[in-house]
C-alpha cells in the first residue's frame, strides 16, 4: 500500500518534466485561421499521449493559461 503514493507521485512527476503544450495554427476554409492546441511528450507518441491524458484534461482546467497563452510561441523559447 506504501507504494501507491509512491508510483502516483512518479506519474505526475514524469507528467511535468515531458509535458510540452503545442499548437498549431491552419487556415481554414473560411479564410481566417484555426487554432488547435495540443500536447506533446518526449517519446513515446500515441502511446504516451494516451498515458498521460488523464493528467493533461486536469492540467488544462487547472492552468488554462498555460495551454491557451499564444505569445510564448512568437518567440520560439520554452515556456517556463
Amino acid at each position: 500500500m506504501a507504494m501507491l503514493p509512491l508510483m502516483a507521485g512518479a506519474y505526475v512527476g514524469a507528467y511535468l518534466l515531458l509535458s510540452e503544450p503545442t499548437v498549431s495554427v491552419a487556415q481554414a476554409s473560411d479564410g481566417g485561421l484555426d487554432v488547435v492546441y495540443g500536447d506533446r511528450f518526449g517519446g513515446g507518441g500515441q502511446y504516451t499521449e494516451a498515458f498521460f491524458w488523464p493528467l493533461t484534461q486536469l492540467d488544462r482546467q487547472l492552468r488554462p493559461e498555460r495551454w491557451q497563452d499564444m505569445s510564448r510561441f512568437t518567440t520560439g523559447e520554452p515556456h517556463p
